[in-house]
């Protein structure tokens, strides 16, 4: 299989995936779940990360055997062994489990660490955590620099940060309505990545 055939059934499956949160009817949730299990089996056999990554999280979710605490501990452990490979969506995906546990300060670095291999949900997320000063020291200027990648890496809330602070002259920026209206402008492009 070509590179550009992995990445085509990569896409393919995490489109599905996101469509699955969404099915309220089991038989049809099975179904997608089928789709993607064909998808993404042949790239697993040839030992794809991200396929594997992808796979096991659903797997995870949806194995009714286990209790919600033993599907959130399995779901950490997978997460985390990836996370420690430097595997970009398992180190995000583990960030956003620490943070809502409040485990702020390694949160922050696994968000960091996605952030660095140009994960655009994990900029606008470290982002927000510099402004804060959240599981690190305050940084507005570092804080800013990370926003403003997660929108030119076209992601949804810093597209919207990054119109507003232009808009009203916010965060140092001065009011420049053609640069609001560029980023605004960026929100309709179809590579808009949503929270």
């Amino acid at each position: 299989m070509t590179e550009e055939e992995t990445e085509d059934r990569l896409a393919e499956a995490r489109a599905l995936i996101d469509v699955s949160w969404n099915i309220s009817d089991d038989d049809r949730r099975e179904t997608v779940f089928g789709w993607i299990n064909d998808l993404l089996a042949p790239l697993v056999n040839a030992g794809n990360p991200d396929a594997i990554f992808w796979l096991e999280t659903i797997s995870t979710g949806e194995d009714a055997s286990l209790s919600e605490e033993e599907a959130l501990a399995r779901y950490r452990e997978h997460i985390t062994k990836l996370a420690d490979q430097n595997h970009t969506e398992a180190m995000f995906r583990l960030s956003l489990l620490l943070h809502g546990e409040g485990n702020f300060a390694p949160a922050a670095d696994y968000c960091k660490r996605a952030a660095a291999d140009g994960h655009a949900y994990a900029n606008w997320c470290c982002g927000l955590d510099l402004l804060a000063g959240q599981g690190v020291t305050r940084d507005e200027a570092l804080g800013l620099k990370y926003i403003q990648t997660a929108a030119e890496l076209y992601f949804e809330g810093a597209l919207k940060f990054m119109a507003d602070a232009h808009t009203f002259g916010q965060h140092g920026f001065p009011v420049d309505t053609a640069e609001a209206a560029n980023w605004h402008r960026k929100l309709s492009d179809p590579k808009v990545i949503p929270f």
